[in-house]
């Protein structure tokens, strides 16, 4: 059973892990999918994804994934219980008490004993990340203490981690950036594996911090094990590439950086790698010391070949199979969207630019197949208009009549903006969409989308108040003509898109704004035919642009707007809204 995590803020700027809040840290169970680290034990921003939730199932302690903007750091802090730390992603600090502070890289693990007083971070010019296992839990608790000032923290001068494993740096088994920990020792020949599978260890048998073993096991392209079951179960975390879990009795899933497969005690299941990418994993063996393995057989190669390909495509390119799936499927839906084109700063500012189009479209594209290409454009549309991004907005331009958008659809798009954001902010957007038309040889004007006479204006748009959102404006007060005039009458009456695109569109732009009105066209777009899990999808093709502040805001008036209950009914009825 695959669990889904929400790794995209993590993976946005590298991959991740932390713990927990108030004085102490609380237990896994009690955040949400992902929260940010309160600034009382912290400094800077920190997210905090749950991996594993200690159960009396698998009988594991809590896993995290925490990762830290650039120069956030924990305060001072001990766990009664100890902590196990394993970098996942960029750089960071380590530190005890009374000992200097230490440098801690992709792939070290630290053991940090019970009751120890220590901190950790990232370094000024990174993003940093760690897996956080929270080790004796039968000793739960920790006490957190003073936080580090800026002052002391620009002063560390710090020293390489002492703990690193020899040889861990080893060019030949280094599998690129996209994978946590090289690929370790092979595996002697076993008739339970249809190719070569290598193993490194990552926390030992014996540890007297009572944490599970923990191996990481990484397959060559197209191995995978064969049927078999655990006594005490097993718990798989991803850390590279792109592989396959199945469970029988279950369609096999594909798993990517940061996904947990889980099967439970007594659970027969098999996995590996894709045909054509490594695949690392960490294996945790659920309820320790419970016997029992069994192995069984091996899915035929007819049926490995008929099982569901990886989102990115059919195949990685020739001599990049040790790179990550997510920046391989970035590279081929930014060439679907963009062509050929070269990306402005590729040449100038390549860090930048891989962050921002592997996150955007290594990510973003694929965090949810309910939204259709075309969809994501009109989206990315209005999310750059509405932050005056005029730049980018060229490119989508370009974008959008590349995925088969009419110059009339993108045109309505930009000018669907104008009531919410103002003309001042969507006369520069009509000009540079403009000069993306003429480039490709577009004659302007375009054909006229409208569709209601001037002295109509009123009637049409309160028409589409009245049906749409169960309003009834009158005449006399200036404003609410001029809302259901110039809003509705003049926009939402246009053609080219219909009104439920428009009313996607609009809650999009009011989630990039950071305003109020979101939360009524939420309801709007929900009753306009758009189910729960689509409202979220198209929110997050907004995060690229209106940053993660917004989006967990938009996401929280999600969630407050439609709870649980209201995603199985039917999208439909009236909501009181004013624009």
């Amino acid at each position: 059973m695959k669990k889904a995590t929400s790794l995209l803020l993590a993976i946005v700027l590298i991959t991740a892990t932390i713990i927990s809040t108030s004085n102490s840290f609380a237990a896994a169970d009690e955040l949400d999918r992902i929260t940010t680290l309160p600034n009382n034990i912290s400094t800077g921003t920190s997210y905090c994804d749950i991996l594993v939730v200690h159960d009396d199932i698998y009988n594991i302690p809590a896993i995290n994934n925490v990762t830290f903007e650039p120069e956030a750091r924990t305060n001072w802090h001990s766990h009664a219980g100890g902590q196990t730390l394993i970098v996942s992603g960029g750089a960071g600090y380590y530190q005890e008490e009374g000992q200097p502070a230490q440098i801690i890289r992709k792939g070290d693990v630290v053991m940090v004993g019970p009751n120890v007083k220590h901190w950790h971070g990232a370094a000024p010019d990174g993003w940093f990340s760690h897996i956080a296992v929270a080790t004796n839990p039968d000793r739960p608790g920790a006490e957190m203490m003073e936080l580090i000032t800026d002052e002391e923290y620009r002063s560390l001068q710090a020293v390489e981690y002492n703990g690193r494993v020899s040889g861990s740096e080893n060019a030949e088994n280094d599998l690129g950036d996209g994978f946590v920990f090289p690929k370790g020792e092979q595996m002697p020949g076993s008739e339970n594996f249809s190719g070569p599978v290598y193993i490194s260890q990552v926390v030992a048998r014996d540890n007297s911090l009572n944490c599970p073993i923990m191996s990481n096991v990484t397959f060559e392209p197209g191995v995978i094990n064969n049927w078999h079951t655990h006594g005490g179960g097993q718990v798989l975390i991803v850390t590279g590439g792109i592989g396959y879990h199945q469970m029988e009795g279950e369609p096999a899933e594909i798993l990517y950086p940061g996904d947990v497969a889980m099967c439970p005690p007594g659970g027969t299941h098999w996995h590996g790698a894709v045909a054509d990418s490594w695949f690392s994993h960490i294996a945790i063996g659920a309820n320790p010391g419970t016997p029992g393995m069994e192995w069984l057989n091996r899915i035929t190669d007819e049926e490995y070949a008929n099982l569901p390909a990886p989102q990115y495509g059919d195949s990685f390119a020739a001599g990049t199979t040790a790179q990550s799936g997510r920046i391989i499927r970035a590279e081929e839906m930014y060439k679907e969207v963009f062509g050929d084109a070269e990306f402005p700063l590729d040449s100038t500012n390549p860090d930048y630019a891989d962050i921002m189009n592997h996150f955007i479209y290594g990510d973003v594209y694929y965090q949810s197949e309910l939204l259709t290409l075309r969809q994501r454009e009109l989206i990315t549309l209005v999310s750059l208009t509405a932050n005056q991004s005029y730049s980018l907005l060229k490119l989508h331009v370009q974008a959008s009549l590349n995925v088969g958008l009419t110059p009339e659809e993108i045109t309505e798009a930009v000018y669907h903006c104008t009531p919410y954001v103002g003309f001042a902010t969507t006369y520069d957007a009509v000009t540079a969409m403009n000069g993306v038309f003429l480039e490709n040889g577009i004659s302007l004007p375009l054909e006229s989308q409208r569709r209601v006479e001037d002295d109509d204006r009123f009637d049409a748009g309160a028409a589409v108040q009245a049906e749409h959102f169960g309003m009834n404006p009158t005449r006399g007060n200036h404003i609410t003509e001029f809302v259901s005039e110039y809003c509705f009458g003049d926009f939402y009456t246009r053609g080219a898109l219909d009104f439920k695109e428009r009313e996607l569109l609009t809650m999009c732009i009011l989630a990039n704004m950071g305003v109020q009105q979101f939360g009524g066209h939420v309801r709007g777009a929900f009753n306009a035919g758009y189910s729960k899990d689509e409202i979220i999808a198209a929110v997050t093709q907004c995060m690229p642009y209106m940053g993660v502040p917004r989006t967990l805001s938009a996401i929280s008036t999600v969630n407050q707007t439609l709870p649980d209950e209201t995603e199985n009914a039917t999208p439909g009825g009236t909501t009181n809204q004013t624009s």
